[in-house]
């Protein structure tokens, strides 16, 4: 699994999962910005690795968050409105499938 949702790029390599961010002003605009100067040195505001299964229970509790607080449908609508734009792989999978219509 791999995804780009400007400025952040997430992938799993199986047993962890990647998150990276640009920087820069308009990684900056959209709220990432990096902890340390030294990150921007490459475009990078910096990222981290964890274990997949971490990174599985961090999703369901935020899920549920997002549930509780009644949230799903503006997170949901502002995810459609990105991969209707996009032209990465899974903007274009997810128009296809209408994955998220």
């Amino acid at each position: 699994m791999s995804a780009m949702r400007w400025p952040v790029y997430a992938w799993s390599s199986g047993a962890d999962m990647h998150l990276w961010a640009r920087g820069g002003e308009d990684a900056e605009r959209a709220g990432v910005y990096p902890i340390e100067s030294w990150c921007l040195e490459e475009g990078w505001a910096g990222g981290l690795s964890m274990p997949q299964a971490l990174y599985d229970e961090l999703v369901v509790i935020r899920f549920a968050q997002i549930v509780n607080d009644g949230l799903l449908t503006r997170t949901v609508r502002r995810l459609r409105t990105s991969c209707a734009t996009s032209t990465t792989p899974i903007g274009k999978r997810a128009r296809t499938a209408g994955a998220l219509a």
